[in-house]
């Protein structure tokens, strides 16, 4: 568990209006020509008014569960998040937008760089995507 903004925790404590609602995804594959191997689960969560992105306006954060191909990055899985819900995609990647400046990603608890998206993602991580900015 991390600390996020205005100290609040990451993943398992946080503070939460209601519980998650889950959903299973396609297996997401990663672009390289090596054997298939056997792929794990990825949970996403999607925070506050970004879930609406997702297709979500009830009160609490969104959680989903992604099965992905060893290999995938973690930009390959926020693209083909993009995708997959292209309200998210336009905003996130849409002509002169840099994904970095329309979210935020934390992995397992952790802000981290727009550089530290392209490592590969491994079994247990646990992604949440914030708002760069809230307003108030």
């Amino acid at each position: 568990m991390g600390i996020g903004l205005r100290g609040a925790p990451f993943f398992g404590t946080f503070p939460l209006e209601e519980p998650c609602k889950m959903t299973k995804s396609k297996t997401l594959t990663a672009h390289t020509t090596a054997k298939s191997t056997p792929g794990f689960e990825v949970i996403i969560e999607i925070l506050s008014w970004l879930k609406e992105d997702f297709g979500q306006k009830a009160p609490g954060a969104l959680a989903l569960k992604e099965t992905v191909a060893r290999g995938i990055s973690i930009m390959d899985l926020i693209r083909r998040l993009g995708d997959k819900f292209p309200i998210f995609g336009k905003k996130a990647f849409g002509p002169r937008q840099d994904m970095t400046e329309y979210c935020m990603v934390i992995l397992n608890g952790i802000i981290i760089s727009s550089v530290e998206l392209n490592q590969e993602l491994k079994p247990g991580d646990k992604i949440a995507l914030t708002p760069a900015f809230y307003g108030g």
